[in-house]
């Protein structure tokens, strides 16, 4: 009689809160705990009221007063008294807490299926059937697990080819930059052979450069003057011819400067790249520049060079250098560079 009512008072206060889908509150589980502690002394001198009263029962007592029904694992009332059932199959007090404890172990797993922790579904799955090998939501509860890990395997795929797709695009547009930017600097490649081609308005080689060329040779050692170093020597290109005081109209027209131009006052050689010079290669950079009121030239800048990539930064240094007469405004202007090896 005694185990039996050890038995109901568990029953009872698990069954008061049982359509919660939370585990018993302290006080619940205390006045639960407290009263199949209280029988198993009464009934201390029979067999199963020796097992109540064991380490695994008191675990078991000490995890429901503690709200450990199910979780965390390996410390949870559930697995204590499964325990204690393997050690005595027929104490009725264990069996009988293990059945009003499946409730909450169903509602756990399913709680865990929907937050996609599948690891603690399957475990709170695995301990229901260990409680009753034959509990009917044993087959549905597989079954959700496999399809929600299935759902979110989908998802993580879907997650990820969004990704890639995003990543292709990005990778598209930088090679259609890359390529516009290739094709602009074959049409400016072009239109500078193109102006090549055509019959030079300059004056003859002997005569002074105009305002709108500058022409960078590397000078011969007979002509050139001591060098500081070895590199300077190789790598130094020699003091263009000086400027006429007014630019021709040809060389305006070249250029398409305006035809209020201050006059130029100094004009610092451009220096022959010694990558060029070793190589004995020639070109041209048409840089466009502002000519501030002062005289001083700012906003320099690259408007087309052949070859590419090769006298671009000597023509950008030499333009800087210049000065001009000062005027009343900034003036806009442009000059072609020319990069010739001496016959």
């Amino acid at each position: 009689m005694r185990l039996h009512s050890m038995v109901a008072a568990l029953a009872a206060a698990l069954l008061a809160s049982a359509c919660q889908p939370r585990a018993p509150s302290a006080v619940e589980a205390d006045a639960a705990s407290t009263q199949v502690v209280a029988s198993a002394g009464d009934a201390e001198g029979s067999g199963a009221s020796k097992q109540a009263g064991s380490g695994l029962d008191e675990a078991a007592a000490r995890a429901l007063r503690e709200g450990r029904l199910y979780a965390p694992a390996g410390d949870s009332a559930i697995e204590y008294w499964l325990q204690a059932r393997d050690r005595d199959p027929g104490n009725a007090a264990v069996a009988s807490a293990i059945v009003e404890l499946q409730p909450y172990l169903l509602i756990g797993c399913e709680q865990a299926i929907a937050r996609h922790d599948f690891e603690e579904a399957r475990r709170l799955h695995g301990l229901i059937a260990a409680s009753d090998a034959g509990a009917p939501a044993l087959q549905r509860l597989a079954m959700a697990i496999e399809a929600a890990e299935a759902e979110s395997g989908r998802a993580e795929a879907v997650r990820l080819a969004a990704e890639e797709a995003q990543r292709q695009r990005a990778e598209a547009e930088v090679r259609a930059a890359e390529m516009a930017s290739a094709a602009q600097g074959r049409v400016a490649a072009a239109q500078v052979a193109a102006a090549a081609a055509q019959p030079p308005a300059a004056p003859a080689p002997s005569s002074p450069t105009s305002a709108s060329v500058a022409d960078a040779r590397p000078q011969s050692p007979a002509v050139q003057p001591p060098p500081q170093s070895q590199a300077e020597a190789v790598g130094t290109a020699p003091a263009p011819a000086q400027f006429a005081r007014t630019p021709t109209a040809a060389a305006a027209r070249e250029t398409a400067a305006p035809a209020a131009t201050p006059r130029l006052l100094r004009q610092p050689a451009p220096r022959f790249p010694p990558l060029a010079l070793s190589r004995k290669m020639e070109g041209s950079v048409q840089v466009a520049f502002t000519i501030r009121p002062d005289g001083r030239v700012e906003d320099t800048r690259v408007v087309s060079s052949t070859p590419p990539g090769v006298f671009e930064r000597s023509a950008l240094a030499a333009v800087s250098g210049y000065r001009f007469e000062p005027m009343a405004q900034a003036t806009a202007s442009m000059v072609t560079v020319r990069f010739t090896l001496s016959q």
